[in-house]
């Protein structure tokens, strides 16, 4: 899949009639509702452990890099770089573990979760990338405390913007290199990043949330959740689409103005989480 920039640096909208993509156009953030009293009555005594492994049970996919253009130093004209795609998957060949999948628990007891333990997030676009960096981590997911602030920058001369969409949609604008640009999280849901710059391959997700049980697989697939609260909840497995979705076309001219990827792999597994006992899940995509 070959994506290629045409205008680097200034970017034209025209509204009509139609063909416009809604997420294509910011729109105002909808209506926040409250953040619930998370920890209230936690008591790790009488919590339990979640514990799982992640595997890929389809045929092991072949993911190409993609190659994109950037204005060359001197502005004259413009130079082919190459990257790896966003959304490749860390799959083991031998074991079909996955990496880096996002697993997270949903309609858990927020009363009774512990409270929010995860370190802050930073985002840096360059190199063809939006990185997002948690603590020791480095790759494409983040998880962020509802009402929480990122902090992002670009690390390269080129003219960078990141887009919020899904459930948050604004624009972070970076005219110079390693200058943050802070945002404040307020909605809860995904918010998936993009370039707004024409290097519209670019993808990462922050997972905005108000308790902390959010994690990622380990390379050898395994998870695991502690301190989870007694009760029913779901547990939920993530994991972004490499292939490429329907684009979204310019009115005016038919051309390409943005590229998407297809659907995310998802799993949904109900559960029910018992005092002192372990709870051992393992999930197979697609």
């Amino acid at each position: 899949m070959t994506f290629h920039r045409c205008c680097p640096i200034f970017v034209v909208i025209i509204l009509s009639g139609c063909g416009i993509d809604p997420d294509d156009v910011d729109l105002p953030i909808a209506k926040e509702t409250p953040s619930a009293p998370i920890g209230r009555s936690f008591d790790s005594t009488i919590t339990g452990t979640i514990t799982g492994q992640v595997t890929w049970s389809d045929r092991l996919p072949t993911v190409a890099p993609i190659d994109y253009k950037l204005p060359k130093p001197d502005g004259v004209g413009f130079e082919t770089h190459l990257t790896a795609n966003p959304n490749r998957p860390k799959i083991n060949a031998s074991t079909r573990a996955i990496g880096d999948a996002v697993v997270y628990l949903r309609n858990i007891d927020l009363s009774a979760s512990r409270i929010w333990d995860l370190k802050p997030v930073n985002v840096v676009i360059g190199d063809g990338q939006i990185e997002v960096r948690q603590g020791d981590y480095r790759g494409r997911n983040g998880f962020v405390r509802r009402g929480d602030s990122i902090e992002s920058k670009s690390i390269e001369e080129t003219f960078h913007i990141i887009r919020g969409r899904g459930d948050g949609f604004f624009s972070l604008t970076f005219p110079t290199p390693n200058d943050p640009v802070k945002r404040t999280l307020s909605q809860e849901g995904r918010i998936e990043l993009s370039s707004g710059t024409g290097l519209s391959f670019m993808r990462a997700d922050l997972f905005v949330s108000d308790h902390p049980y959010y994690t990622r697989t380990e390379l050898n697939g395994f998870f695991r959740f502690e301190q989870v609260p007694p009760g029913k909840c779901e547990l939920v497995v993530w994991l972004p689409n490499w292939q490429a979705g329907n684009p979204i076309y310019e009115p005016e001219s038919a051309i390409i103005a943005r590229h998407t990827y297809a659907p995310a792999y998802e799993q949904i597994l109900p559960i029910t989480v018992k005092s002192g006992q372990s709870v051992v899940l393992n999930a197979a995509l697609p």
